[in-house]
């Protein structure tokens, strides 16, 4: 599936996104292990409200290339990345 279909899909729950650009890339594997994904990997991603859970966040995206995160909270320092808040 195509990122801009997933994006249809969830529209209506959507917070914000953030540098969705390449939306016609396809989205072959759905995981929460964001540390070993690729670009044709979507990620569902919980952080929790506390300074150890926002920075094994940071740690993992920085080992990793996803395709596109979902996550739950907004976030200042992942601007540049394929993110939807939800």
């Amino acid at each position: 599936m195509k990122i801009k279909e997933i994006l249809n899909l969830i529209n209506n729950e959507v917070i914000s996104r953030n540098n969705i650009l390449n939306v016609d890339n396809e989205i072959n594997n759905i995981t929460t292990n964001l540390q070993t994904t690729n670009e044709s990997d979507l990620v569902f991603y919980k952080i929790k409200n506390t300074p150890q859970s926002i920075e094994a966040f940071q740690e993992r995206l920085n080992k990793s290339s996803p395709g596109l995160i979902i996550i739950n909270r907004g976030m200042e320092s992942v601007i540049k990345m394929t993110i939807v808040f939800l």
